[in-house]
């Protein structure tokens, strides 16, 4: 019977870089949508249409509300990837600490 081993092999700076520059992107994307902010006074669409205008100024803002948080929650989920890499490295660390003590045949 062949036994077969494998091991994690995690490129952790890789995974840093790539991970932390999708964090700066997904920030960076979030503040370009707050500066870019649309806003639509609603008496802007004339006399009788003040109810119309309301409606798209919510449609607006919820928008915008679901796009940033859309974004906030992406740089978090990578935030957490970038976390779960710290914990990798411990355990790898821990892992080569114990080993370093058992004798080899």
């Amino acid at each position: 019977m062949t036994r077969h081993v494998s091991a994690v092999d995690v490129d952790v700076d890789n995974v840093r870089t790539q991970y932390g520059a999708a964090i700066n992107a997904y920030r960076a994307a979030a503040h370009d949508l707050d500066t870019r902010r649309i806003t639509v006074d609603p008496s802007a669409f004339g006399d009788g249409f003040a109810e119309q205008g309301r409606r798209v100024a919510e449609a607006l803002e919820a928008l915008h509300s679901t796009s940033k948080r859309f974004l906030e929650v992406r740089s978090e989920n990578w935030e957490q990837v970038l976390a779960l890499t710290d914990d990798i490295v411990a355990a790898d660390a821990l892992a080569a600490e114990v080993l370093e003590g058992v004798e080899q045949p």
